[in-house]
């Protein structure tokens, strides 16, 4: 009895937190690319996250992926997400941002820095995942949420080639796994997707 009270309100307060955001985002006003990116994308992943349903992506796949193809400096951080979220659609979608910022009057530089190559399977996961790694000093693996809270932080050890994160307590979505080298500069990232 206790279990079901405790589970009913857990899911009520989900809901509600959901409803809140949902409310907060229809606020938001503007006329430039990035707010309106913001507002579609955050619907589309609230009714994911609110439904549980990977068919929700499937149904409005061709207005994630026009947000998905946008210079990630004109279209804002909503291009990043809606990256994401295509990855459930088209695993091998990639992008070229050089390019693309450059169509949209943007110039890119690419980094001089080599970034560090992640292997991360299963992908999708469900319960445990592994990530593959090769550093030559400590660094920090984080899993980022989509709202960019961190939500698994590890030190990594040079001597190791990988670590199984617990990501046990992760609810269903598209996260991010950063490496953050000295100084808090990003050396390596990589896309999980978490489907229970």
């Amino acid at each position: 009895m206790l279990v079901h009270l405790a589970i009913a309100t857990i899911e009520t307060i989900s809901t509600t937190k959901v409803d809140l955001l949902s409310i907060a985002n229809d606020e938001i006003v503007g006329s430039e690319m990035y707010v309106q990116n913001e507002q579609l994308i955050n619907d589309i992943y609230f009714d994911y996250i609110e439904n549980n349903d990977p068919q929700v992506i499937n149904d409005k796949a061709s207005e994630i992926l026009s947000v998905a193809l946008q210079c990630p400096l004109a279209g804002g951080p909503a291009v990043h997400r809606a990256r994401s979220l295509y990855l459930l659609i088209d695993p091998g979608m990639e992008y070229n941002d050089v390019v693309t910022c450059l169509q949209s009057g943007w110039l890119l530089r690419k980094s001089s820095a080599q970034a560090i190559p992640l292997g991360i399977y299963p992908n999708p996961a469900s319960t445990e995942i592994t990530i593959t790694y090769s550093i030559e000093s400590e660094q920090v693996l984080q899993i980022i949420d989509n709202f960019g809270r961190v939500t698994v932080k590890v030190v990594l050890n040079p001597e190791q080639k990988s670590i199984k994160p617990d990501i046990s307590h992760l609810a269903n979505g598209i996260y991010t796994i950063q490496i953050l080298g000295g100084n808090e500069m990003q050396t390596g990232i990589g896309r999980l997707t978490i489907l229970k």
